[in-house]
C-alpha cells in the first residue's frame, strides 16, 4: 500500500520498526508553531546503540507580512506548514533519514532526527503571539501568527540532549533543504558552541546545507524580499539581522 508524505510524494507504508521515526514534542513551552501550537520532532523508534546522528530541518517557504501569512494560512496546501496539529504520529524514514542502507549508505544507521517546519520564518524568528486560544481572523491588519523558528530549532537539541543522550553523541549531522538550510546557515555556530563546546562533548559536527544559498541574479531577488522581515518575525540572528544579508538569504516565496 502506498500513502503520500506531506511534500506530496509517495511513500510505502510497509515500515521496518527501525526505519520509523515517532513524533515527540518540543518541552520548550515557547517553541510553537505560527498557530501557537506545540512544536514537535519525529525521532527513531528504538534509537539504538548508534553514536552517530542526522538531524533534518524541513522547508516549506516563509510570509514577510500579515497578508502573505494570512493567505499562506487559509490555503488547504500550505496551513500544514503552520500548525503541528495535522501531523501524524508516525512517519517512514526516507532519504537521508532513511535505514536503508541501499537508499542511505552513508547515513542509514545513524540515529535520525526530522524536524517539521511549522513556523513560516525560514527558522530564524522569535515572536511570539500571546493570544490564547488561537483565533484566525482573514485581515490584513490583525496579528494572528507567532514565528519561534529559532527557538523551535534550537529547543529541539536541548531536548535531544536532555531526553534522549545525545551527550553521548560522537557523530553530529545538521541539515536542511531550503528554508531548512537557511536555519542550518544560521545556527550550526549555536549548535557548535552552545551544544558542543560549552558541554565538553568529544563530538564531531557537520553541516549539509541543500539549496540554502540564493545568488542575485537578473533582479530576480531584490523585488520579492522584503526589507522589514526580519522586523516581522524577529529576527534576531546575526548572520540575518542586517538587510543586505536578509536579502541575499530570505528568498523568493517558495524557499
Amino acid at each position: 500500500m502506498i500513502i503520500q508524505s506531506r511534500s506530496g510524494e509517495c511513500i510505502s507504508s510497509i515500515e521496518r520498526t527501525s526505519n520509523t521515526l515517532e513524533k515527540k514534542y518540543v518541552s520548550n513551552t515557547e517553541a510553537v508553531c505560527n498557530d501557537n501550537s506545540r512544536a514537535t520532532f519525529y525521532i527513531t523508534s528504538g534509537l539504538g546503540s548508534s553514536k552517530k546522528w542526522i538531524v533534518f530541518f524541513e522547508s516549506g517557504g516563509f510570509c514577510g507580512s500579515f497578508e502573505d501569512c494570512n493567505k499562506r494560512y487559509i490555503n488547504k496546501n500550505s496551513t500544514v506548514l503552520m500548525t503541528s496539529t495535522m501531523l501524524p504520529a508516525k512517519v517512514t524514514g526516507r532519504d537521508l533519514l532513511s535505514a536503508s542502507k541501499s537508499e542511505n549508505p552513508t547515513f542509514s544507521e545513524h540515529v535520525h532526527v526530522l524536524v517539521p517546519y511549522c513556523s513560516s520564518d525560514l527558522w530564524l524568528g522569535s515572536k511570539s503571539n500571546p493570544k490564547e486560544p488561537f483565533h484566525f481572523v482573514n485581515d490584513s491588519s490583525v496579528d494572528n501568527f507567532s514565528f519561534r523558528g529559532q527557538t523551535i530549532f534550537r529547543s529541539v537539541f536541548l531536548d535531544l540532549l536532555q531526553r534522549y543522550n545525545l551527550s553521548n553523541a560522537e557523530e553530529i549531522v545538521i541539515s536542511g533543504s531550503s528554508a531548512g538550510g537557511i536555519g542550518v546557515l544560521n545556527h550550526a555556530d549555536w549548535v557548535l558552541n552552545h551544544i558542543i563546546k560549552s558541554r565538553g562533548l568529544n563530538t564531531k559536527l557537520f553541516s549539509i546545507v541543500d539549496s540554502g544559498w540564493f545568488i542575485n541574479f537578473q533582479g530576480s531577488l531584490h523585488g520579492r524580499v522584503r526589507p522589514g522581515f526580519a522586523s516581522f518575525a524577529n529576527v534576531t540572528s546575526p548572520a540575518c539581522v542586517d538587510t543586505r544579508v536578509v536579502t541575499l538569504v530570505a528568498h523568493q516565496r517558495h524557499a
